[in-house]
């Protein structure tokens, strides 16, 4: 239970197509990358979270927050405009992941070491921007390479796919004017949807999690 919501919780940080001939000039993707990658220091998302995975199947409304290094998404029992919506689920990062889970009064605490072992590219999954190193890599393949991980960019220097190979996961993310929809995959089936309702790029403020750290 605990590796699964922790695969999750980690895809659902990437947060990030379209396949025309492409019309623009080295000058112009090198913006556009900039531009992409940079956006998405500090964001915003409400969307409906569609889940059909082992022992979890449930449709519910999520947030997604983000500012700087500092992440937390939580899924709720009712709606986010209704009275009081309680979280079902919450996933909560500084330099630790702490995991609120359904059914555990006790906060689930992953630490970093253990983060980076399990995902040794969780800092390129945090900041975007660290990415813009292999700006030229990017921009002349649309993918980036990093051993098992692949990020593969859209002709617009979108993030529209992430695959890991030695576990056989891809996130997928779909356009409209901005991010319509995040798909997660394992073994070429879909085992999570999320559909955005709203969606917006500035510092935001959110509760931090304190975990007992007797629990780690």
């Amino acid at each position: 239970l605990k590796k699964t919501i922790l695969l999750f919780a980690v895809a659902i940080i990437f947060l990030t197509s379209c396949a025309v001939v492409s019309k623009y000039s080295h000058k112009e993707k090198e913006t556009l990358l900039l531009n992409h990658l940079n956006k998405w220091k500090n964001f915003r998302l409400n969307g409906i979270i569609e889940v059909n995975y082992q022992i979890f199947s449930f449709r519910k409304n999520i947030q997604i927050k983000k500012t700087g290094n500092l992440f937390r998404a939580d899924i709720f029992d009712t709606g986010l405009l209704g009275l009081s919506p309680s979280p079902f689920l919450t996933a909560y990062y500084d330099s630790l992941l702490t995991l609120k889970l359904p059914g555990n009064e006790s906060l689930v605490v992953i630490p970093q070491n253990k983060l980076l072992h399990d995902f040794p590219y969780i800092n390129y999954l945090l900041d975007f921007q660290l990415l813009a190193q292999h700006k030229d890599k990017i921009i002349k393949n649309h993918r980036i390479e990093l051993d098992d991980l692949t990020i593969y960019f859209s002709n617009q220097m979108e993030i529209s796919r992430v695959d890991r190979a030695d576990k056989n996961y891809s996130l997928v993310l779909k356009y409209g004017k901005e991010l319509q929809e995040i798909i997660f995959l394992a073994e070429n089936k879909t085992v999570a949807d999320i559909i955005i309702d709203k969606i917006s790029f500035s510092e935001v403020n959110f509760k931090k999690i304190e975990p007992d750290f007797n629990l780690r």
